[in-house]
């Protein structure tokens, strides 16, 4: 994460330069700093669903009796699995049509693997959610 965090910054810090003091640009540079913050986002989604400290509302749980509030956290854990498994099957859908396409991102890169990180994180959270889910019915 430190790595991808310093090449999106060295890559945002030299169009900046390249544009403003010799009025052009790095070629390929503004899709690798796209993809920089897509693989940044979803690997900062995986790291604060493995510690638990995703965004979530759980207003109506803390105001639930106990046996209510885990039924409802039952429920959101299951639904929250569900989408995150819905998101990662259309992002693995995507790389797919992407990988027929050819078509190439920046660098020699192609787009689908530039995508990659969609299919992989969700399903990985959605994985994460489901076995959060199965440790509460224990």
């Amino acid at each position: 994460m430190v790595v991808s965090f310093a090449a999106l910054l060295g890559a945002a810090l030299v169009q900046i330069v390249l544009r403003n003091g010799f009025a052009t640009s790095l070629p390929g540079a503004d899709e690798l700093t796209r993809t920089l913050v897509l693989w940044l986002a979803l690997g900062g989604a995986l790291i604060a669903t493995r510690e638990g400290n995703h965004i979530r509302i759980d207003l109506l749980q803390k105001s639930l009796p106990a046996a209510w509030a885990r039924s409802v956290e039952r429920l959101s854990l299951g639904a929250t699995a569900g989408l995150s498994a819905f998101v990662g099957y259309h992002g693995a859908l995507l790389c797919w049509l992407e990988f027929e396409d050819g078509r190439v991102a920046f660098w020699g890169v192609p787009v689908w693997g530039t995508l990659l990180i969609v299919p992989l994180g969700f399903g990985a959270m959605a994985l994460r959610f489901l076995l959060r889910l199965r440790s509460l019915k224990s």
